[in-house]
């Protein structure tokens, strides 16, 4: 579940998202991921995507979250595998493989710390600007994005063997200090242009 928008006393958006479990012992269990804060003590803009959030994760990071981990997985495990098969392949004994181990230890720390740094390059180089931009966007072209990510995460799964939990519709919804919550798009169960009495009642009642 995600909360977003502005407190009476707020002039700029939040945003915080929970992870509910169950109930038990008639508690709700829940955890709270990193909330974002818009404005001059926080962030000046952001992009955050929920569920399948790994094409969205792609486009804002310019490489797949999990390549990315995989590889840093992959060399923080590895370089000690091959310190310990150079040592086999000299024909070292047990005491002398242990202090190759020991001298080598710093060594791959350092070269795994060496692409943290690349990966952190990465987001500087690709995240930053795009959320700069996004800052300065007009409300209309936040929604035009907001709608292409989502829309970018169903074709991926339309053309993949992966579930397609993401397709159909999309409901678009902008919320601003001054217009409150704005329906860009929102899909109904029937179709429009057959039920014009709904609408004209919906907007009597707006009055």
């Amino acid at each position: 579940m995600v909360i977003a928008g502005f407190g009476s006393e707020d002039y700029f958006p939040s945003l915080y998202p929970f992870e509910l479990d169950t109930i038990a012992l008639s508690r709700l269990k829940y955890s709270q991921e990193q909330p974002t804060q818009i404005g001059p003590e926080g962030d000046s803009a952001a992009v955050r995507a929920f569920a399948q959030r790994e094409q969205v994760a792609t486009f804002m990071e310019g490489i797949d979250v999990t390549i990315a981990e995989a590889m840093g997985a992959y060399w923080r495990y590895r370089l000690p595998e091959l310190v310990a098969e150079v040592a086999d392949k000299a024909g070292l004994d047990a005491k002398a493989k242990a202090k190759l181990g020991e001298d080598t230890r710093d060594w791959c720390a350092t070269t795994v710390g060496l692409f943290d740094e690349i990966l952190k390059e990465r987001r500087r180089a690709v995240y930053g600007p795009i959320v700069r931009v996004v800052a300065m966007m007009p409300k209309d072209e936040l929604a035009a994005m907001a709608e292409s990510l989502v829309n970018l995460t169903s074709f991926k799964r339309k053309v993949t063997e992966e579930a397609e939990t993401v397709g159909g519709p999309i409901d678009v919804a902008v919320i601003s200090k001054g217009d409150g919550l704005i329906w860009v798009k929102r899909k109904h169960y029937f179709e429009p242009e057959l039920n014009q009495q709904f609408f004209a009642n919906y907007y009597r009642r707006g009055r």
